[in-house]
């Protein structure tokens, strides 16, 4: 396929093949957004539940279904045709989507005359990855609100409570290890005590000496 491809431009002068470009460029630009348009009119209309599949879906699932794009991305394309027509043919879509997307209104003019002024300073078109970075340059930075004193207390309030849960813990552990070993003193005392009251050779009273001196 690769050696076809050659094959089928190479006579061509590159003015042609970029006036095609260009061309087709244009064409799939008015092609979406007339595929934007008659999604737009069958979710208005409701009229996409006429198809049986999805008689009872709603539009997320059926534009899903039907032509795998996302609701989300649906609405940006809706919104960005919508605003800035002549902006999308002049930077395409994805660009305008992404303006739309990830900066605030207010600042999307900004957005566009900065491309713009690019532009006509270098009779070339801009490079994607300094219309990124003008993008980025207008997105709005999310404020890190600082942490409330009383949320502070709270969180060592907590972390006094755990070291005190654990120390009681550990206490605990102690006392019952000591317990234990109380326990199997006692019990072996006992034993000691049974086997003494069976030696049949001493008296009462020597035994109770004689267990005397066990414990």
């Amino acid at each position: 396929m690769q050696n076809e491809i050659i094959k089928k431009y190479q006579d061509s002068s590159v003015e042609k093949i970029e006036t095609a470009c260009q061309a087709l460029r244009l064409s799939y630009t008015n092609a979406r957004q007339s595929f934007i348009e008659m999604l737009f009119y069958l979710h208005e209309t409701k009229r996409f539940r006429e198809n049986p599949k999805f008689k009872k879906a709603i539009f997320k699932d059926y534009i899903w279904g039907m032509f795998s794009i996302t609701e989300a991305q649906y609405y940006k394309e809706r919104k960005a045709f919508a605003l800035y027509p002549k902006e999308v043919e002049k930077n395409g879509i994805g660009t305008v989507v992404k303006v739309v997307s990830l900066i605030k209104t207010e600042n999307h003019a900004k957005v566009f005359d900065t491309i713009k002024s690019i532009q006509v300073k270098r009779k070339t078109p801009v490079k994607q990855h300094e219309i990124n970075r003008i993008i980025e340059n207008h997105i709005t930075k999310k404020k890190i609100k600082p942490i409330h004193p009383a949320a502070i207390r709270t969180a060592k309030s907590y972390e006094a409570e755990i070291s005190r849960l654990k120390d009681m813990l550990l206490q605990a552990e102690a006392l019952n290890i000591s317990q234990a070993k109380q326990l199997v003193k006692l019990r072996t005392t006992v034993q000691k005590y049974k086997d003494m009251m069976n030696v049949p050779f001493l008296s009462l009273v020597e035994k109770n000496n004689a267990m005397a001196k066990v414990v």
